[in-house]
């Protein structure tokens, strides 16, 4: 969703892809301002157009921020906290999470499902399901989500839990 609304990000795509130009989507969706949507627009062209050495990856807050050390070579890990985003409600952080190029958001929050829209956002997230949140804990379920990117074509939520992963 477009930060402080209600509009879907797809739906600006979908004007796109029917033939529409930006002025005929602005018309329709006056909440989207002209600077938002020409940011996602051009997030969409970096995105399409850089060719990424690495995997870029936010944990949430929910998650320790000393995982981001365990995750390994090959990943741009940031956290929540590293982009300015703690505390953040309301459809905001998932919005901001694709238009920033995240590729994976890596959480605890088993009410992520029902607090976010997660329509037309092209990221994956992985729900740690374990007993606690802490650092060792998460730590032995770090290399099942590695293995889940490894593989490719997920769905936008992957639950990994002690004993398997479920889709």
């Amino acid at each position: 969703m477009f930060t402080g609304t209600r509009v879907l990000v797809q739906t600006l795509f979908n004007y796109i892809e029917g033939g529409d130009d930006l002025n005929d989507f602005l018309r329709n969706y006056p909440s989207v301002s002209k600077e938002t949507a020409i940011n996602v627009l051009e997030m969409a062209k970096k995105s399409l157009t850089t060719e990424k050495s690495s995997m870029e990856i936010l944990l949430d807050e929910s998650v320790p921020v000393n995982l981001k050390a365990d995750i390994g070579a090959g990943y741009e890990v940031k956290t929540v906290g590293d982009m300015g985003w703690l505390g953040k409600k309301n459809g905001e952080p998932i919005s901001l999470i694709f238009s920033n190029g995240f590729n994976y958001f890596i959480t605890v929050d088993r009410n992520l499902r029902h607090q976010q829209n997660l329509e037309g956002i092209s990221i994956t997230i992985f729900l740690l399901q374990t007993f606690n949140n802490r650092r060792q804990t998460l730590q032995t379920l770090l290399q099942k989500v590695k293995e889940k990117i490894e593989e490719g074509s997920l769905p936008k939520v992957v639950k990994v839990s002690w004993q398997t992963i479920i889709f």
